[in-house]
């Protein structure tokens, strides 16, 4: 039986399941016994056969972050320090398609790993996901692609959701049901695939992804991205139905000269993500410094990527010579009432550690003490 075959009997199966749904009462025991340990497409943050969302501002790094997922799983890279199982990638890409092909190339030279071989596939134009007709044709060209690659799709992403949403109103309960609904049985249970939605936030970044929370309420596992004024790119875990939520995650955005002269003559450049880590192990806690110090201190050294023994001393290396004090601001991302009060708060936890010799400052560059970190 071939894998259109397949997918075809599997459209059918469903059709009738929605018509003639029979609910079967379970033991405990026979729940218990099909107990599965989680399938994890990318370690600790996507979950295979699951629904997802990223969401953001413009210009935050979305984009970025997912097409770091699409070739990482295509090629069975570890996306940033976590791992992933390898399998076909479908990239439903509804705009911005010439920077979209240079930020793949960057990917490929900055990773040093060729994509062309490898069963990854990025759509030419946008496809409204809530018209039948349109959805029937991408059925069909997965399956054409699938039944060529011997590879049945893992990883389905959709850029933008409002590219590929269609005629309707996103904040709409409705339409955003019916959304949902269509990704779930055409995409996500047709194949048993992770389908991993980017999105908009709405314009106040705090209230969480625009448009209908039916969204939000459908969805395993939810991201939020923000880009700091100092260029520092955040991904924070809002929502994993299923295990415990990862930690958040800090990038900087670091340009990718490609073999392709401008009109200027001057090689086009691309952007990708660079993880801030402080590798497998970091120094231990420092006595005495209060919460905030501490979160400071463990914030500056993940921006200086450090890495050596546990004491943080002998062996120790730094990825970077110093940072600039806005980017550690805005990482400490400390609370308050008022950004009075936020600023007051990391002024005091500054001035703590420049006054215990922990760190030195000139000007607007921060400067790591590493023989008083211990």
């Amino acid at each position: 039986m071939t894998i259109e075959s397949i997918a075809q009997q599997r459209f059918s199966d469903m059709a009738a399941q929605s018509l003639h749904r029979r609910v079967e009462l379970l033991s405990v025991d026979e729940m218990l016994a099909a107990i599965k340990p989680i399938d994890w497409l990318i370690n600790g943050f996507i979950e295979r056969g699951t629904l997802a969302l990223i969401y953001g501002p413009p210009g935050c790094g979305k984009s970025l972050l997912a097409i770091e997922m699409a070739c990482c799983v295509a090629t069975g890279s570890r996306w940033f320090d976590q791992p992933t199982k390898e399998g076909a990638v479908i990239y439903i890409a509804g705009e911005g398609h010439s920077g979209l092909t240079r930020r793949v190339g960057a990917w490929e030279l900055h990773h040093g790993v060729s994509l062309s071989s490898r069963p990854i596939k990025f759509s030419s134009s946008a496809v409204s996901l809530r018209d039948s007709a349109e959805v029937d044709d991408l059925s069909s060209q997965i399956r054409q692609f699938s039944e060529a690659s011997a590879v049945p799709p893992k990883l389905i992403i959709v850029d933008t959701l409002a590219r590929n949403f269609g005629e309707g109103n996103e904040n709409d309960a409705a339409d955003m049901g019916e959304f949902v609904q269509c990704v779930d049985r055409q995409l996500r249970q047709a194949w048993d695939a992770a389908v991993l939605i980017i999105h908009h936030c709405g314009k106040d970044p705090s209230k969480g992804a625009r448009g209908s929370t039916a969204l939000m309420g459908a969805v395993d596992a939810a991201f939020s991205v923000d880009r700091k004024p100092s260029g520092t790119v955040r991904m924070a875990c809002h929502k994993m139905k299923d295990s415990e939520p990862p930690e958040p995650l800090t990038f900087a955005i670091e340009g990718v000269d490609i073999p392709v002269a401008g009109d200027d003559g001057e090689l086009v450049s691309a952007p990708v993500l660079v993880q801030f880590s402080s590798g497998s192990s970091r120094p231990r806690q420092t006595r005495g410094l209060g919460s905030n110090q501490q979160k400071a201190l463990d914030c500056l050294l993940d921006l200086f990527g450090l890495v050596g023994d546990d004491s943080g001393q002998s062996g120790a290396q730094r990825e970077r010579e110093f940072v600039h004090i806005n980017e550690w601001r805005d990482l400490c991302d400390f609370s308050g009432k008022t950004s009075s009060d936020i600023a007051k708060a990391f002024k005091r936890a500054k001035d703590a550690l420049e006054e215990r010799n922990l760190i030195s400052v000139q000007g607007s560059r921060v400067f790591l003490e590493s023989g008083h970190v211990g």
